[in-house]
């Protein structure tokens, strides 16, 4: 996530906004595969 930031010159806002999305995605995910295991 670091280097595509770092790639990101000008898009470094929406490397975060991506990034961020990425994490909130994953963590419910695993919040919904830990409630129906």
């Amino acid at each position: 996530m670091i280097p595509l930031i770092v790639h990101g010159d000008g898009n470094i806002l929406k490397s975060l906004i991506i990034g961020y999305i990425f994490i909130i995605a994953g963590a419910s995910f695993s919040v919904q595969a830990l409630r129906f295991s």
